[in-house]
């Protein structure tokens, strides 16, 4: 069984983009922090306009899909939401012809997962996903950190914040199953996978550059549907509105966390933080541990696990 993180990044040239090289850093540090989940069989997929010089020595599990070339990803071309959303697709498509991925994940470049998500989610394919209706699990509750890049390109950590209603306000929120992801891709043609097979199968290096023809045409074939909520393209691209196309189970426990404040956001806040839904404040140490930023024992991890779900209930019945 395998879990795949895909992360689409946005372009260097992008309006809301202030420095791409601290999206460069952050991003690093996301990668980083990915290839410390205690399941051990996933498979991260980063999207974007631009390959860092470091790609080839982050990681043996890390791939890159440039689609710098393509007319579909030049900067501000497309709203937020349909950007994501076809790279999101065009990663998917990639982890299908590649890989056997039982459950995907998008990340925001900048964000960070629980370290014992992945290896979670696995173990509940023959349970709580077992049925054929629920298409997977919704992060709602959640971290946000304020992050920012000092002058020494070096990213420093502020406070962080229990955030209530987490799955409102960030994107890195949901696992889909293989299933879910497939039935919603086949709306947007028939013929997509085998299609994107056609493109993709003589690809086997780590780091891809996507054929123009077929980012083209995932464009040509969704472009008169972009404004239209129930789109695919809209629904994988947008973290909101979504309770009528998707069934998730709630994730038990904290999922994830949003880094906020470093300057580089595509998203209507810009990155700050939601004051009107914080619940309470988590130790520094405590995240750097559970989420990977640091390299600490699985065991310490399933107690921090605990002990903030605790936490988090405990202020959410006290705010």
């Amino acid at each position: 069984m395998s879990f795949a993180f895909i992360l689409p990044v946005i372009h260097p040239d992008s309006v809301k983009v202030s420095n791409y090289e601290h999206v460069e850093i952050v991003l690093k540090r996301t990668l980083e922090s990915l290839r410390r989940q205690t399941f051990t069989d996933i498979k991260i997929i980063v999207v974007c306009c631009k390959i860092p010089d470091w790609a080839k020595d982050i990681g043996d599990n890390i791939y890159f899909l440039d689609v710098a070339d393509s007319k579909t990803f030049k900067p501000d071309r497309n709203i937020a939401r349909v950007d994501m959303g076809l790279k999101f697709i065009v990663g998917i498509l990639y982890a299908i012809e590649k890989f056997k991925v039982d459950l995907f994940m998008r990340v925001d470049g900048d964000d960070y997962v629980n370290s014992n998500l992945a290896k979670y989610a696995i173990n509940s394919l023959d349970k709580t996903l077992q049925s054929s209706t629920v298409d997977g699990y919704i992060i709602n509750k959640g971290l946000q950190i304020e992050v920012k890049v000092n002058s020494n390109n070096e990213i420093e950590y502020g406070n962080t914040y229990f955030i209530r209603r987490f799955n409102s306000s960030c994107g890195t929120c949901r696992i889909f199953k293989q299933a879910t992801l497939r039935a919603k891709l086949l709306e947007i043609h028939s013929d997509i996978f085998s299609k994107s097979s056609h493109w993709l199968a003589a690809h086997q290096e780590r780091t891809v550059a996507i054929p123009t023809e077929m980012t083209d045409w995932l464009d040509q074939i969704s472009k008169d549907h972009y404004a239209e909520e129930w789109h695919p393209v809209n629904i994988l691209g947008r973290h909101i509105n979504q309770s009528e196309y998707l069934n998730f189970e709630n994730f038990p426990f904290l999922g994830a966390a949003k880094a906020c404040g470093h300057g580089n956001h595509d998203g209507p806040r810009e990155g700050k933080i939601h004051q009107d839904k914080m619940i309470g404040k988590l130790p520094k140490s405590i995240l750097e541990s559970t989420f990977g930023i640091k390299d600490v024992p699985e065991a310490f991890r399933m107690v921090l696990n605990f002990y903030m779900s605790t936490i988090f209930h405990l202020q959410s019945k006290l705010n």
